[in-house]
Formats: structure tokens, sequence, C-alpha cells
């Protein structure tokens, strides 16, 4: 499974730190409101779970990404704000550049697979964007993208593995901390979508300050495992992708840490749960049966290892983020099956 290694770049990588991350916050506090922390007492007395959603599903885009999003196009210089930028993604990525590019009149392209749900292509034009569809099964993304930063000039904006898309992330991460701190809540474990690490490594930022003592635990599809494996050998590792699976928002081509986020990471993470698409679609019910909201699958993930683990968690306060909704009406009929089980 494992394809290959690749040795760690430490010297000389700028990483972000929470005074970034604040700095973002400042920045994006007058154009995007808060997310709430929310909590059900019937999860609590069906589960014995004090469980609370960092509900980044409620943001302008339905996902978390409108942070470093924003941020990263914000922090452009004049010059590549007038030539606009380019960016690769299945769709949340997507929607925050073109949500972001709208508001700040920046130009934004992006290279999107014709596979990614259509509810995502979709918002992504309806935000502005010029979107360039690609197949995933004979073209390279990356390559795309370099076509256009190369011919066009424009600026590439990528979604994880970015200094102030990192920064920005974390803004989520902050809000949390202050809001348990006003709750005076005491968090044993928070569970976060892995993905490339853009969130985990933002959100980290604020943890390592204010809950030093709680598990950060990364979630990802059993398809890839790619941090899974490289915090095993202790060095970024590129995973095969040996199975199709709902969650697309945590299913990137190349499945490999972000080389900024592995760095953020590599010594916090207390242990990553793997998922399938069956915990993805209880999760998408639970959501909706306790909570009252609409999560996509990647989203739904950490929810549904929760449920599934349960009696591992008896007693703990557990803090998990809901990181997107947008997802097709298809998926959300297939998590039904499961809404009497939850």
């Amino acid at each position: 499974m494992l394809n290959s290694t690749t040795k760690s770049i430490s010297k000389n990588i700028k990483l972000p730190t929470i005074n970034d991350v604040q700095n973002a916050s400042n920045i994006l506090a007058p154009i995007i409101q808060q997310t709430p922390l929310l909590y059900s007492p019937l999860f609590d007395k069906k589960y014995g779970i004090k469980l609370y959603l960092k509900c980044d599903n409620l943001t302008p885009i339905g996902a978390f990404k409108i942070r470093g999003a924003f941020y990263a196009l914000h922090s452009l210089s004049q010059k590549q704000k007038t030539k606009g930028v380019v960016a690769f993604s299945t769709g949340n990525h997507a929607q925050a550049l073109a949500y972001s590019g709208n508001l700040l009149k920046i130009p934004v392209t992006i290279i999107m697979p014709k596979s990614a749900p259509k509810i995502k292509i979709e918002n992504t034009k309806n935000f502005g964007a010029n979107v360039i569809l690609f197949d995933p099964k004979n073209e390279n993304r990356e390559e795309i993208a370099k076509k256009y930063v190369l011919e066009k000039k424009l600026t590439l904006i990528h979604p994880y593995d970015d200094f102030h898309v990192i920064a920005g992330q974390g803004i989520s991460g902050l809000e949390c901390a202050m809001q348990l701190r006003d709750k005076k809540i005491n968090p044993d474990q928070f569970y976060i979508p892995a993905s490339g690490g853009g969130l985990l490594s933002g959100f980290s930022l604020s943890t390592d300050l204010f809950f030093k003592n709680a598990d950060l635990i990364g979630v990802e599809s059993s398809a890839n495992r790619c941090w899974a494996a490289s915090l095993d050998k202790g060095t970024r590792v590129k995973t095969a992708v040996n199975e199709q699976s709902i969650c697309d928002a945590i299913m990137p081509p190349n499945p490999i840490p972000g080389i900024l986020p592995w760095e953020i990471l590599k010594n916090k993470i207390a242990h990553i749960a793997c998922v399938n698409d069956n915990d993805a679609l209880m999760g998408i019910a639970c959501a909706m049966k306790y909570f009252g909201i609409v999560l996509e699958p990647s989203a739904a993930c950490s929810l549904g290892i929760i449920c599934k683990t349960h009696k591992k968690l008896t007693g703990k306060t557990v803090i998990a983020v809901a990181s997107g909704r947008n997802v097709d009406s298809k998926i959300l009929n297939q998590s039904l099956t499961f809404y009497n089980q939850v």
C-alpha cells in the first residue's frame, strides 16, 4: 500500500504561529461571523459523551475553507491580485476562493475534477470563478494549474500547503478555544478531519496554547491512510488510494501530508482515526438527529467515529469540527438508513 516516503525538510521552513492566526482573525472579523459551538443533551444521554460540535458548516460557503482562502487572497501583492489566482480543489477550497475572490475583486480560476460533487461545481461557478473541469483518471490537476501559472502568470493558492491558508484555517481553533473558555469547558479530545492537514495544523496552534493536555485526533478515510502511515514511519508517506469513497474532501488524489502541516503536526497528533463510508453516513444521520444540522461526508466522519467508538469515550468531553455541509441529495438519502440506528 505504501508507495514512497519523503524526507522531512524542517530547515528554513517558515511556519505560522498563534500570532499569525490572531492577525488573520483580526482581518476576517468584519467579514465572517464566528461559527457556533453546539451541544446536544440528548446525544449525551444516548452515548454518555459531552460532545460539542464546532459548526464550520455554517459559514457563507458551507465549509471551514473560507477563512484560509480569504486570508491568502488578502495577503497577495496588488500585482498578484490584478493578475488573479488559480487553485485545484474537489470543491470546498474552490468555493472559498470563488466567494473570497468575488468580495476582493480578484479573478479566480479553479481546476476541479469532473467527479466532484455537482453541488460544489455549481456553487463555485455561481460564486463567480472560472471553473476548468478535468478527468482525474487521465489528467493531473497540479500540471494543469502549473500551466496557468506559467502561461497566464496566475498565483497558485494551494488548498493546504500554504502559510496564509493554514493561519486562516487556524481561526476556527482560536474561536473554539475562546468559546470553550467562556463556557469553562476543559476538553479531553479534539477530533478534526486530516486530509492534507491545513485545518488540523491551523487548529492545533490554539489547542497547543489553551489545552495542552487534550488529545489531538486526526480523522482520515481508510481508503488512503496517509497520516496514519506517516506517523508510523516518522516521515511524510505517500499512499495509494485503494478504494473509492464518498468522502471527497479528505481524499486528495495523491495522498500525502502537506509539507507545512506535517512540520506543525508530526509531534502533536495523539492518534489517527480511520473511517469508512458507513461511518460518514452514520455521522450525517447523527448530525441531523441530535444537532439539527446538515453535514457532508468528510465533515461527518468525526461524528461517525465518535458514535462507533462511544464506549471508549464514556464520561469524556469531546470536541468535533463539523467542517462542511456541501452534500448531494443522493448521499443525504443514503444517510437516512442510519437515522434510527444512531
